[in-house]
C-alpha cells in the first residue's frame, strides 16, 4: 500500500512538473543569472549637436540606465532609466567630448557601471552611404538589386577622428565595392573637396582586404590607391577608407579632425605580378 501511494506522488509530482511547460524554466533561467555588463555605442552624427547611445536587449534586465561625465574618470551623473535600447543626449555643445557609462537594473537591484565610451558633439551629418561601417554590409549591398555602395566614377563621404587625452578614439571606417576585370589593377585617387575639409594629402588610407593598398607616387606630389584582381574571373573587390590617427594627431595635436572627402576612379592597366 505504501508503495502504491508513493508511485501516485511521484506521478503527480511529474505531471505537474512537466505541465508547467517551457515558460517555468525561461523564467528559472532568467532568475539564475545576472545582468551582462556591456558598454554602449554612441552615434555622434545623426542628428547636429546630439549624441545617440544604445545597446543590445539584455534578456535579463528590466530597465537601463544611462550615466555621462565631462571627463572619462570623473564622477558620472544619471540621465534616467529607460527600457528602451537608446537614449539621446540633445543640446550639447559641439566640438565638445562627452562620455557615457551603462548600469542595467533587474527588478531593485542596480548592478555595476559599464566601462566608459566616448562621444563628440559635433554639426557633421551621416553622408549619404551611410550605414557603410561594416564588410557585411558591403557584402550584402554588393548582391542586392539596388546597390549603393558600387564605385563607378567618383564617391563623395564624410570621415571623422577623434581622439582625448586618455587614449579613448572614436573614428569612422568607410566601405564600398567596385567590380575589376580579370587581371587588372584599378587606380584611385582621393582628394579633398576645397573648403569643405579639413583633411591633408595621406591623412585617409584606402585598404583592401586586411592591408593597406598598394600606394604609387607619380610626380612627387600625386598619391594613387590601388585595387588589384589577380584572378583569371571579374570579381567584386571590396575596400574601405579609414583615417590614419597617428597623422592626424601629429599634425591636429589631441582632439582630431572630421571633413568630406571624394574617391575617383583614375585608371585601369595589366596586372603584373
Amino acid at each position: 500500500m505504501r508503495t502504491i501511494i508513493t508511485l501516485c506522488c511521484l506521478f503527480l509530482f511529474a505531471g505537474l512538473f512537466f505541465s508547467c511547460g517551457p515558460d517555468l524554466f525561461e523564467v528559472l533561467d532568467r532568475s539564475a543569472y545576472d545582468p551582462e555588463i556591456s558598454i554602449p555605442r554612441v552615434d555622434c552624427f545623426k542628428n547636429i549637436n546630439e549624441i545617440e547611445i544604445s545597446w543590445d536587449f539584455d534578456e535579463r534586465a528590466d530597465e537601463y540606465e544611462v550615466f555621462w561625465c565631462n571627463t572619462p574618470n570623473g564622477n558620472y551623473r544619471s540621465l534616467g532609466a529607460t527600457e528602451n535600447l537608446s537614449y539621446v543626449d540633445k543640446n550639447l555643445k559641439s566640438n565638445v567630448y562627452y562620455y557615457y557609462k551603462l548600469r542595467k537594473i533587474k527588478e531593485s537591484k542596480a548592478f555595476p557601471l559599464s566601462m566608459c565610451v566616448m562621444g563628440r558633439a559635433n554639426n557633421i551629418r551621416h553622408d549619404m552611404y551611410e550605414p557603410n561601417n561594416t564588410e557585411e554590409i558591403v557584402m550584402a549591398d554588393s548582391v542586392s538589386d539596388n546597390p549603393r555602395l558600387e564605385l563607378v566614377d567618383e564617391i563623395v563621404g564624410n570621415m571623422y577622428y577623434y581622439s582625448d587625452t586618455e587614449g579613448n578614439v572614436l573614428q569612422d571606417v568607410d566601405y564600398y565595392w567596385m567590380e575589376i576585370p580579370a587581371r587588372r589593377v584599378v587606380a584611385l585617387l582621393i582628394t579633398y573637396p576645397d573648403g569643405e575639409t579639413n583633411f591633408t594629402a595621406n591623412q585617409l588610407y584606402i585598404a583592401q582586404g586586411d592591408s593597406k593598398t598598394g600606394v604609387e607616387i607619380e610626380g612627387g606630389a600625386v598619391t594613387y590607391n590601388k585595387l588589384v584582381n589577380p584572378g583569371y574571373e571579374p570579381a567584386i573587390i571590396y575596400f574601405r577608407i579609414y583615417p590614419n590617427g597617428e597623422l592626424i594627431n601629429r599634425d591636429f595635436g589631441t582632439g582630431g579632425n572630421s571633413g568630406n572627402y571624394k574617391i575617383n576612379f583614375c585608371d585601369m592597366s595589366n596586372y603584373v605580378p
